[in-house]
């Protein structure tokens, strides 16, 4: 306490001198932001989110993220825009000149482009917030102007050609459009858009037509649909206000009767409800929608003369989507083309609002329309009835059961007649479910104990030093037996004539064939048909004598089994078979014969494609990359999954990525093996088709392929027909019907007693009524 006391009598100087700072920052502080900001930083609390949504992957655009080490590389690139900006310019101004005189016309243009620059620097830079760039690099400012400006003028430029340069290193190499639709949305990496109307002007063509507006919604047309809108401003026509209440998810709105339409507006903004259908114009998911969606929302928060129409569409479809099952929906009836996984989409329109705030809605009067059909009790009920009772056959089949029912009930008693066929199905069915617990399992001991017994007198206490191959281990074997069994080819006997491998015993035959006829070749040279068969039986003997030699070195490694005594003559065959074919095999280029076309569909995952009746087959051809759809079957050829298998994978797509005009075959297939597989069941269904030989976790396998695909980018795709033929059948009810009443009502024993049961029942009833 005496301490306590000593401390409070301490005096504290404070020296009102060193406040002085203090009045110079309130003179220069202002509560407006000056009207000429529109280059933001973006808030911490917008950033925290997904740092990599504002961040340039190869291309800087702009003072803020110039110099890092990442994007140093492109300014090469940027360069060579320059120049070739330069001589176009010359070549129309003046038309072919000599070497020297083109050298000194690119100087005066040239200068003539710095001193346009330079005499907007102070206002260019002025758009920066909390950054006097002219001042803070000088030249330096000017000349990144100079370059990112042309840059961008003349990329929208050469993507409206319909012929692209050859060996031009944006349009050949995959992955960087890709990159530059990434890089040129942020909100951070841009110029003002007055220095590229100042370089447009300057660097335009007498018989240039198209704007640079235009030319810029030209670049940028799939942003959002993957089908391009006619290139015109639009705006959306709601008016905005202040009070608004929650819409509710996809999934209550089609249970209130609701029906799901794809729009045909020129924006994704306008959004309508009609007669009780919502109205939604087809949105294009990919790997850069949510960079976009962001720095649009984040430009959105920090310009204050802007209107919030991008927060409020994202605060709407947060609110539709709540569940993968909205986002299904949506899918479904072509709202949304997604190019993500289910989880990956939805978590994205979850995550998309967060932090934002907006003053008015956009979408008031929708939410309200919305509301006020929800409310009512007809189109719950009506929708209720028809999502139970008539979207599955069985179902149908029960409410026409029931109808007929009910009708030769009051039949029967107008008629004074009464049928307790109802009352004796379901007595059937009490006791039977209760007969199945009663059932008893018989062991057979004596079977037990001479099967042990033989197990014994054949064991042995030392193993033999010849064994080198061995029979796999129960305990190993159990864990994944398709690891140790396979697909195709049996090499020596352990497998020789299984069903599955016989058909591969002709290509053996085939390689023995070509291996004695390039011997004979080479021993001989050119022969005569005759001598030639004459030889190759010399050789062939010679061959078998060889393997004969060591037939009893050779059976003795494989462990627990003579199979020189068991096969005999077979097993010498087997070895020379066998052993040539391994010897002489040549390994063929991964091909696929698929047609790649610029257009194409999302494919349903394997879930969505089963309950579709699609059945998956297991097959062998020479390439992974073949994949076939025929009669409701998909054949996938057999791929081994294990730890180096996505090293593989990524290096063969970074590689088709980065070397131009490379067709992008393997990154199709990533594409193609994204679609198809969403989640673990989806993994878990090609696995136990024999399609995947999958060493990894079904977690860690699924993982891998969901994001093997992202931040890669294909112009054209190899499975467009497979993917059309997919979309097609699975169009039809037919299948989907089938595959669902198959599955619930005929995969168990008790469910087909049940459906014989109740069909002798009805014609028992029918025939009861009317005889």
């Amino acid at each position: 306490m005496a301490a306590a006391r000593e401390r409070s009598n301490e005096i504290v100087l404070i020296d009102v001198g060193s406040l002085a700072s203090l009045q110079d920052e309130l003179r220069d502080a202002g509560l407006s932001t000056p009207q000429s900001y529109c280059i933001f930083n973006i808030p911490t609390i917008l950033f925290r989110h997904n740092e990599n949504s504002f961040l340039p992957n190869c291309f800087s655009i702009g003072p803020v993220h110039r110099g890092k080490n990442h994007l140093v590389a492109t300014e090469k690139i940027k360069m060579k825009y320059l120049k070739a900006c330069v001589s176009r310019v010359i070549t129309s101004r003046h038309g072919t000149m000599s070497q020297e005189s083109k050298e000194v016309e690119e100087q005066k243009v040239l200068s003539d482009l710095i001193n346009s620059v330079q005499s907007i620097e102070k206002q260019a830079s002025a758009c920066y917030a909390g950054h006097d760039f002219a001042a803070e690099l000088g030249d330096e400012f000017v000349r990144t102007m100079l370059l990112d400006g042309v840059f961008v003028i003349e990329l929208f430029r050469k993507d409206s050609e319909k012929v692209k340069e050859h060996g031009d290193p944006i349009f050949s190499m995959s992955c960087m459009l890709q990159y530059l639709y990434h890089d040129l949305i942020l909100l951070k990496n841009q110029i003002p858009w007055l220095v590229l109307e100042l370089l447009f002007e300057k660097t335009s063509l007498l018989n240039e037509t198209k704007s640079l507006i235009v030319l810029a919604l030209l670049f940028f047309a799939n942003t959002f649909t993957s089908h391009p809108p006619p290139v015109q401003t639009s705006q959306i026509k709601n008016k905005p206000t202040n009070g608004w209440q929650p819409i509710r998810s996809v999934t209550r709105l089609k249970e209130a009767g609701v029906k799901f339409k794809k729009g045909t507006a020129d924006t994704v903004l306008d959004i309508k409800f009609n007669n009780g259908c919502l109205e939604i114009p087809s949105l294009f998911i990919q790997e850069t929608t949510e960079p976009i969606f962001r720095n649009l929302i984040a430009y959105e928060q920090c310009f204050g003369r802007c209107q919030p129409i991008f927060t409020c569409y994202a605060k709407l479809l947060d609110n539709l989507i709540d569940t993968n099952n909205d986002m299904e929906i949506l899918c479904k009836n072509e709202i949304i083309d997604n190019w993500l996984s289910l989880e990956d989409s939805t978590r994205f329109f979850n995550n998309l609002y967060n932090d934002t705030y907006i003053k008015e809605f956009y979408y008031s009067e929708l939410s309200d329309k919305l509301d006020s059909h929800c409310r009512r009790w007809w189109p719950r009920w009506r929708a209720a009835y028809v999502h139970n009772y008539f979207t599955k056959p069985w179902a149908i089949a029960a409410q026409i059961y029931a109808v007929i029912m009910l009708f030769l009930t009051i039949k029967h008693a107008a008629s004074e007649k009464y049928s307790d066929a109802t009352i004796c199905f379901l007595c059937y069915k009490m006791a039977a479910e209760s007969g199945r617990s009663n059932e008893n399992v018989v062991i057979d001991v004596g079977y037990l104990v001479s099967s042990l017994n033989v197990e014994l007198r054949d064991a042995r206490l030392s193993m033999p030093q010849s064994y080198c191959i061995f029979n796999i281990p129960r305990i190993l074997l159990r864990h994944n037996k398709n690891s140790f069994v396979p697909n195709c080819f049996a090499i020596g006997p352990m497998h020789r004539g299984k069903e599955n491998l016989v058909a591969a015993e002709r290509i053996k035959i085939k390689y023995l064939k070509a291996c004695l006829s390039r011997v004979i070749t080479g021993r001989h040279g050119t022969m005569s048909r005759e001598s030639k068969e004459v030889e190759e039986q010399k050789v062939l003997s010679d061959l078998i004598n060889v393997v004969k030699s060591i037939e009893k070195q050779a059976s003795a490694c494989y462990a627990g089994h003579d199979f020189a005594a068991e096969l005999g003559g077979e097993f010498v065959k087997t070895m020379l078979l066998d052993g040539v074919f391994v010897v002489a095999r040549e390994s063929n280029p991964l091909e696929t014969k698929n047609k790649p076309t610029t257009e194409w569909q999302p494919i349903h995952s394997i879930t969505k494609l089963k309950e579709a009746r699609v059945k998956f087959k297991k097959v062998a051809p020479d390439s992974i990359l073949v994949i076939k759809f025929t009669d409701g079957c998909l054949e996938i050829p057999s791929l081994l999954i294990q730890e180096t298998t996505q090293t593989i994978f990524r290096n063969l797509i970074a590689y088709e990525q980065c070397l131009p005009h490379c067709p992008p075959i393997f990154t199709c297939y990533a594409k193609l093996l994204d679609n198809l597989i969403d989640t673990n069941n989806d993994m878990e269904i090609l696995c136990k088709s024999d399609i995947f030989d999958n060493w990894l976790s079904l977690a860690d396998s699924t993982q891998f392929f969901n994001n093997l695909y992202n931040d890669t980018y294909v112009k054209e795709f190899y499975y467009s027909e497979l993917s059309e033929k997919l979309d097609h059948h699975c169009k039809r009810w037919w299948p989907r019907w089938r595959a669902y009443y198959v599955h619930n009502y005929f995969t168990k024993p008790w469910a087909v007693a049940a459906q014989i049961y109740a069909v002798i029942m009805f014609v028992l009833t029918l025939w009861q009524t009317y005889k």
